[in-house]
């Protein structure tokens, strides 16, 4: 049923991250890690973790053959500090790599983002003699469980998401959008968040019972800007319910308001969004694939290539720069980004055609969304590892000025 059910997602353009949400004991001790003891005894018990890492071996084989998994994820919210937890990481890696050595692998990042990322950092390593499987952070938002969120207002809550969120994946911080110099690259996935908040949270607002609906508005439009601009992409607790009144919450808690857990209710409310991209018509994207001629591509390039030529002759005059690598990068960034968006309209892709549009129209273009790890991975594909090209570094700037160059003239 499961290979099934991934069967048909393609058929319709839909990638499948596999998550193996429920491993043997419990990697934490909530009953939706498939437990009822309240303990999280994957962790200590020797014959769960090998339990584990046979499932995973089994998972690996059977989801080998499918052409739409996007990644697997070895474990869904590991408790915090869970002993060995990063042991049995590079267990998991090493096994599937042995089976699977492109598949994505997503880990929990058991509620420590910065932890995760140190560890990201040291298995995403571009100058690896053997690249393999990229691994990306499942990290999860939720603004509504502990009492620390419950003391704020909405307003302080949706502030908190504008301008504090996910700083660990500021630039200065990761040294995110510089894969070369920092011989590494992070992806952070955003694996469950809502717009949800807690009665108490509600509570603290003058007439809460009207303003409800702007300020879920505006925090549900705080985090989509938020995890567009900073993760690599986002799924939200859950599509739907079946019931839209009062609802038992994930971890066993009642909650006002059930459409609040719903993806469907918050997109028909118009309080989350997608990525431009994800909604365009085929038309539009026809008319990015037109714009985007071999002039137009010929006339983006001598612009950068010049631009890029002209600073560092000014800066640094009589220094040491591969110009070509520049060129290099920028012809592979402009081509990959194509390759992309047009892969629907090309019948690369699969599309799904939804009601009432016209004959044969469909939503939904594509783009590169772990853009540090592509480009990690394309580095390593051209050779470009620090200790073979010193001047490695303007191939990976070109690189990501033709992918920008090709977006702002296709419109995407």
């Amino acid at each position: 049923m499961v290979l099934d059910t991934i069967s048909r997602c393609h058929q319709h353009g839909i990638g499948v991250l596999v998550d193996f949400h429920a491993l043997p004991g419990g990697a934490n001790g909530d009953s939706h890690s498939g437990v009822s003891t309240g303990k999280a005894e994957l962790w200590s018990h020797k014959h769960n973790l090998d339990l584990a890492l046979e499932c995973l071996r089994f998972l690996a084989v059977e989801l080998r053959p499918l052409p739409n998994i996007t990644g697997l994820q070895l474990v869904n919210e590991a408790q915090w500090a869970a002993p060995g937890m990063f042991k049995f990481y590079d267990n998991a890696i090493d096994l599937i790599a042995s089976i699977d050595p492109t598949i994505p692998i997503y880990i929990s990042d058991g509620w420590n983002l910065n932890e995760a990322i140190t560890y990201c950092r040291q298995k995403n390593n571009v100058n690896t003699s053997l690249m393999r499987n990229p691994v990306i952070i499942d990290t999860h938002k939720y603004f509504t469980f502990t009492e620390k969120d419950r003391a704020k207002s909405p307003q302080e809550i949706i502030q908190e998401v504008r301008n504090s969120q996910l700083s660990e994946l500021n630039p200065h911080t990761t040294k995110a959008g510089n894969v070369f110099d920092n011989s590494t690259a992070i992806g952070v996935f955003i694996g469950e968040y809502s717009v949800t908040l807690d009665g108490r949270t509600w509570s603290r607002t003058p007439s809460a019972a009207s303003n409800r609906k702007d300020l879920t508005r505006q925090f549900g439009h705080a985090q989509s800007e938020l995890y567009i601009n900073k993760a690599i992409g986002c799924t939200f607790w859950s599509y739907k319910f079946d019931w839209e009144g009062h609802q038992p919450g994930r971890r066993g808690m009642v909650h006002t308001g059930g459409g609040d857990w719903g993806f469907r209710t918050q997109v028909d409310n118009g309080n989350i969004f997608a990525p431009r991209v994800m909604v365009v018509t085929r038309g539009e994207i026809g008319s990015g694939v037109q714009r985007a001629t071999r002039q137009a591509r010929q006339g983006r390039r001598d612009k950068a290539v010049g631009e890029q030529t002209g600073y560092w002759s000014q800066t640094t005059p009589g220094g040491e720069f591969k110009y070509d690598l520049y060129g290099h990068g920028w012809d592979l960034g402009w081509d990959d980004a194509d390759a992309f968006f047009s892969s629907r309209f090309h019948g690369r892709i699969p599309v799904t055609k939804f009601n009432g549009m016209g004959d044969g129209d469909w939503l939904g273009g594509d783009f590169i969304g772990a853009l540090d790890l592509w480009v990690m991975k394309r580095m390593a594909e051209c050779g470009m590892q620090k200790q073979r090209e010193k001047c490695g570094w303007g191939w990976e700037q070109g690189f990501r000025r033709g992918l920008a160059d090709f977006r702002e003239v296709a419109g995407c």
